[in-house]
């Protein structure tokens, strides 16, 4: 019977011992508050910092290679600012759409089609035309006017294509028009 009573006051007390030991009870509201507002707070400043930061690092790069004359690389940096700085994104897509004329120019006599090379040349001209207006309003008009010369500059010198003969070619009809292209592209070819 003494060995029963010491048994089962070993059990008893090896129960309150694990008792302790348990978490028993409810979390602190007042705890848990502080911690979910200090992380949320935490991410917010972290989400809008990066966005901040990213959005600034990208204007900076944007202004500095469109000063430089890198219209295609401000363009890049451009993309993520349509909604934050229109009136930047529009400068730049502006002369962007000359430019790509001249990208694709220097693409085409990369791999020698020249008539494609010449047509790019052209279709620059007309694009410089169809947003000079713009341009101006953006006070981007003396950008726009540098990929004109640079276009000028390679229909003159690439294929022996002056400013009033450009235009005139600019003015045939879709047929004629690609007849011409392709005669004075293939003739740079010899």
């Amino acid at each position: 019977a003494k060995e029963a009573k010491k048994a089962e006051k070993k059990a008893k007390e090896e129960e309150e011992e694990a008792a302790e030991l348990e978490i028993v009870g409810k979390l602190n509201k007042v705890g848990v508050a502080i911690i979910v507002i200090a992380t949320i707070l935490f991410l917010t400043i972290e989400i809008t910092g990066t966005n901040l930061w990213g959005y600034a690092s990208a204007k900076q790069a944007a202004d500095k290679y469109f000063k430089m004359g890198k219209y295609t690389e401000a363009y890049q940096e451009a993309l993520g600012m349509r909604d934050k700085d229109p009136e930047m994104y529009q400068k730049i897509k502006t002369v962007m759409k000359v430019q790509q004329s001249i990208n694709a120019y220097q693409n085409y006599e990369r791999v020698g089609y020249y008539p494609d090379a010449l047509n790019a040349l052209l279709q620059g001209i007309r694009k410089y035309d169809d947003n000079l207006s713009t341009a101006i309003d953006l006070e981007a008009d003396q950008d726009l006017k540098k990929c004109r010369e640079q276009i000028l500059s390679n229909l003159q010198s690439e294929f022996g294509v002056s400013e009033s003969e450009a235009y005139s070619l600019l003015s045939l009809d879709q047929n004629s028009y690609t007849d011409k292209v392709v005669e004075i592209g293939r003739q740079k070819v010899k």
